[in-house]
């Protein structure tokens, strides 16, 4: 492209806009870097977290971990397709097959900051932690070698055991490349130019045959020393090779017989210690060439002042409506008035992340959902929102909601991301019912949706389009055992991340829906505290008509509406 930087300049269009977020902190999308922004990168995403740069913490007495901070980002994992696998091999020796791992290269995005380790563990860490020394090359400050990938899950679980919060765990293959990189689309985290490797690695050209004290050489403009050199270091994924597709926080294949291994070791040639160089032994492997560096996952919902899983939040004053009836239901900031769920499908859920506005719902095992913890109408009223897809196979977006007695879902993204409905009415799935209509929901897209719920109708639209239009009268809805406990209102996705903002409820008038309703029939109203709102205890009654928006049902975004 005009202005790029040769063979080596990478330019693709990212996955997400210029300055995205799905929480507090920005995933960045611009890349290639140099090493002044990297150091900006990572100290926006501090203070965004509240978090240092870098952190120490004890693992024993007199015994310590740093760790780096690492901002989210988008990058182009592996080697470019110019200089060919031939012209590498002449260059750095080898054969074609080590250097055919590293392609084809392929956009990834990672959307979670996290903790790297600024060195290799080193023998006094893991005699501190597994009351042995393994290592062939002696010295408490040199890496620990001759431990296997299996070996390493036991470092892993008794420093998770006896140090609280440590969250530690292997980094993954993409998470190890990106840090490595720090910006750079080059060979080495440097430059291109082979020469400059002994400063900042210990290869077979100036390591004496040997493994060397951690952090000696030049660390990368992130921080992290030794990522090419000293001992190769195992990734938590299986290997396998790679593919043309654009990845989201890539964890490998669920299964494997080998594990990736990175950056090289002491005892390798130059070509071995590049950024996208990768090995993949079997995990039982014990050589003088391997140890590992460790990765932490950060306490998200701590950084972004969110309640604990499964604790409802408590006092918390309540939200009030705007002129039009609408009533706020996420603060933009914290998870007022929601309560993540964590039992029965909800056990393995992602993160929950409030922050700038966003409510970031991160992929579940199967599912992650969140309920609202106050009282909802039952009939008469309105639900919108905006939903972001991020990645997953199933829905970005589902919404379990009231009909009177009976209690619905809505789904957006449904049936492996191919349909809308609503679930199980009259005892037939939402794929196989009246409602579904086909829609595949875009990732990285935002989607308004719009529910509206009376006794003459359930109506969806997404954006402007009316996706559902159903009659309650006569039928019978229902949830699976599983959704109940996101009733009587709440937000669930499925095998899927997605990002939410703006959701609101406003209650309707009677006379809003397309038919009146009996005669004496009982409507609910909202009760969030509100002083003035006929219904809600301490309020001072008078007319709904100040508070609550008298509408008649027309599609969202014609005059009149606040959508």
């Amino acid at each position: 492209r005009p202005g790029g930087h040769g063979d080596n300049d990478i330019w693709q269009a990212p996955l997400l806009p210029p300055g995205a977020r799905t929480g507090p902190w920005k995933i960045y999308t611009r890349w290639p870097i140099d090493a002044a922004e990297a150091g900006r990168r990572q100290a926006q995403t501090a203070k965004a977290l509240g978090v240092p740069v870098e952190q120490d913490i004890e693992i024993a007495k007199g015994v310590k971990m740093t760790f780096v901070l690492i901002p989210a980002g988008e990058f182009l994992m592996g080697s470019p397709a110019k200089p060919s696998i031939q012209e590498l091999v002449k260059l750095y020796g080898g054969d074609t097959t080590s250097f055919a791992r590293e392609r084809p290269q392929h956009r990834v995005r990672l959307t979670r900051p996290f903790w790297l380790g600024k060195h290799e563990v080193t023998q006094e860490q893991w005699q501190a932690v597994m009351g042995t020394n393994p290592s062939q090359f002696k010295g408490p400050k040199n890496p620990v070698e001759m431990v296997s990938w299996t070996k390493c899950q036991e470092f892993l679980a008794k420093l998770n055991e006896t140090v609280a919060r440590a969250k530690v765990r292997f980094p993954t293959d993409a998470e190890w490349e990106y840090a490595c990189r720090a910006g750079t689309a080059t060979r080495f985290c440097f430059g291109n130019a082979k020469e400059k490797l002994p400063d900042y690695a210990w290869c077979v050209e100036n390591s004496g045959k040997t493994t060397h004290p951690v952090g000696r050489r030049k660390p990368n403009a992130w921080g992290l020393h030794d990522m090419h050199g000293n001992v190769w270091e195992w990734c938590g994924d299986w290997y396998e090779p790679y593919s043309n597709g654009a990845q989201v926080d890539p964890e490998g294949p669920a299964s494997g017989e080998r594990r990736v291994h990175r950056g090289g070791a002491f005892a390798g040639p130059m070509g071995i210690c590049r950024a996208a160089s990768r090995s993949h032994p079997g995990p039982s492997l014990r050589r003088n060439t391997s140890g590992f560096r460790i990765s932490r996952s950060l306490d998200l919902q701590r950084s972004a002042t969110t309640p604990e899983p499964g604790r409802p939040t408590r006092n918390v004053p309540a939200p009030k409506p705007d002129a039009a009836g609408w009533v706020s239901l996420f603060d933009g900031k914290t998870l007022k008035g929601w309560k993540v769920l964590s039992k029965g499908e909800f056990a393995k859920h992602g993160r929950v992340v409030a922050g700038n506005g966003h409510l970031v719902l991160e992929k579940g095992d199967p599912a992650t959902g969140i309920v609202w913890t106050r009282q909802v109408p039952r009939i008469d009223y309105e639900v919108s929102l905006e939903a972001m897809r991020q990645g997953g196979t199933g829905s970005m977006c589902e919404v379990v909601f009231p009909v009177k007695a009976q209690l619905c879902k809505l789904d957006v993204g449904g049936g492996d991301n191919k349909l809308v409905y609503i679930a199980h009415v009259d005892g037939r799935r939402g794929p196989d019912n009246m409602t579904a209509r086909k829609m595949v929901c875009q990732d990285d897209r935002w989607y308004r949706i719009r529910l509206r719920v009376t006794a003459a109708a359930i109506q969806v639209w997404v954006d402007d389009e009316k996706m559902v239009d159903l009659d309650p009268a006569g039928h019978r809805f229902s949830l699976h055992p599983n959704q109940l406990p996101l009733k009587p209102f709440g937000l669930r996705t499925w095998k899927t991340s997605s990002t939410l903002r703006n959701i609101r409820m406003r209650r309707l008038k009677p006379q809003a829906a397309k038919v009146p309703l009996p005669p004496g029939a009982a409507t609910e109203q909202i009760n969030l505290g509100v002083p003035g709102v006929p219904g809600v205890p301490g309020s001072s009654g008078g007319s709904s008509g100040d508070t609550i928006h008298n509408s008649t049902p027309h599609d969202p975004g014609t005059a009149g509406e606040a959508c």
